[in-house]
């Protein structure tokens, strides 16, 4: 109920605590932002297969209307944005969710706008600054943010978790945490400077902080060794006994299906008993490449998926004749058969363990699923961001007058071992970094691996 009242107070505040018009931003008419709406659910509806699964359509069409009144006169689309966003996060399928638009941010940065500098840790509805990207020097150790801007952290954060979808609330915040700097641009249009309200080591400060261009950002995160690997997988062999997959994103098989090929080669060379499969960064795509992983790690049969319903539509291109009898019903496909394992020459027989996030997801979240289930080895880290009984596969979709970006899932998965709780798949050994692993860059997960592997 709070959530509900706390979305309505933003729909009916936007237009004058965020209005935001940058000189160059298109205006839409009424009309075209009640059309855009309207297009919006009524795709929504006909795609997706339960879309008031989590939330009453009842409440949603609630805090529709509020935003219908406030279509009063015309506005940007970012402006737009901030208003529908948060009706579209109430539906909490973390595959469903309507993209603040790009070109805005862009061109803010293109024409040297300034955003914040630092990177975030959100725990606990605390905010900490785990690296300085900024100018000032003395905050060279954890600082929790209390407020920016005059907001109260308690205060901004609530709002901004009304723009994440999300099933899970922890995995929320970890997507927030990941867009914190765009996303305060994004719904409040902050930038350039920052007022900061801090705790550092128990004692209040008060900190003007000019914020950071794009090309200083980039040139501060190399230099702070920030930067993520831009490859989708690699490996790596620690201490001379333990294999490491950094497996950062499931796409393309058929380069994974060679990467894998030519990994294990390497494992069984070096004679290597103990390997690593790291997802913790691993946000999904194709399950194909969990598969391919799947016939190097075990001989035991398993399945990624228990059962799928399929929403057929026009839409998700899966009918042709919008009035077609099939158009809209719900098609249940069982998984029931086991899948066998392939018998590669190189197949891994050591001990296996699966390093996991609470940004592990989608596809990803698929195959911690199936690990645990079939009891693969043992998972080490943190709660995956995905639920056991997922919506996914997604519809792109456009808005026809503002072009706004939004996306619909057309299915629901049962992942092997699900249960009727709400929950991602939990690891075994439970390692949650700390505060002062983040500021020393240590990486707990994979010491702990170290010192289990004598």
């Amino acid at each position: 109920m709070y959530r509900m009242k706390k979305i309505i107070f933003l729909l009916l505040a936007s237009s004058s605590c965020f209005a935001q018009t940058s000189s160059g931003q298109k205006i839409f008419s009424q009309e075209e932002l009640q059309q855009d709406l309207t297009f919006l659910f009524q795709k929504l509806e006909a795609i997706h297969p339960d879309l008031y699964h989590y939330t009453p359509k009842s409440k949603v069409e609630e805090a529709k209307a509020v935003v219908e009144k406030e279509l009063t006169q015309p506005m940007t689309r970012m402006e737009f944005a901030r208003k529908v966003t948060p009706i579209v996060s109430m539906l909490k399928d973390a595959h469903t969710s309507l993209v603040f638009p790009q070109e805005e941010l862009i061109a803010f940065l293109k024409n040297g706008g300034k955003i914040f500098p630092f990177d975030v840790l959100i725990r606990d509805n605390k905010i900490f600054i785990t690296t300085n990207f900024s100018t000032d020097s003395t905050l060279s150790t954890i600082a929790e943010i209390l407020s920016i801007n005059g907001k109260p952290t308690i205060e901004f954060l609530t709002e901004l978790r009304l723009y994440i979808s999300a099933e899970l609330d922890f995995y929320r915040d970890a997507r927030l945490q990941k867009a914190f700097r765009a996303m305060l641009w994004n719904v409040y249009g902050w930038g350039d400077d920052f007022e900061l309200q801090l705790l550092i080591e128990g004692e209040p400060v008060s900190k003007k902080i000019t914020g950071i261009t794009e090309r200083e950002l980039a040139a501060a995160i190399k230099k702070h060794g920030k930067q993520q690997s831009a490859k989708a997988y690699a490996f790596f062999i620690l201490e001379n006994r333990i294999g490491v997959i950094d497996f950062r994103s499931m796409r393309d098989l058929k380069k994974f299906s060679l990467f894998l090929d030519s990994t294990f080669a390497e494992i069984k060379k070096n004679n290597i008993q103990h390997l690593v499969i790291d997802i913790r960064n691993n946000g999904g795509g194709d399950s194909k490449l969990g598969d391919a992983l799947f016939n190097y790690i075990t001989s035991k049969p398993y399945k990624q998926f228990a059962g799928v319903k399929i929403k057929n539509s026009v839409e998700a291109g899966l009918v042709k004749n919008v009035n077609s009898k099939k158009n809209g019903a719900i098609r249940v496909i069982d998984t029931t058969p086991l899948i066998p394992p392939k018998k590669p020459s190189n197949k891994f027989t050591g001990k296996t363990y699966l390093l996991t996030s609470h940004l592990t997801f989608s596809s990803a979240h698929a195959l911690a699923s199936a690990f645990a289930c079939y009891h693969m080895g043992t998972i080490i880290g943190e709660e995956t961001g995905g639920v056991l009984a997922p919506f996914g596969d997604l519809i792109e979709l456009r808005l026809p007058n503002t072009q706004l970006q939004a996306w619909c899932s057309h299915k629901k998965f049962v992942h092997p071992c699900a249960d009727e709780t709400l929950h991602g798949v939990k690891p075994d050994v439970e390692v949650i970094p700390t505060l002062e692993d983040f500021r020393t860059g240590k990486d707990a997960v994979l010491e702990y691996v170290k010192k289990q592997v004598q």
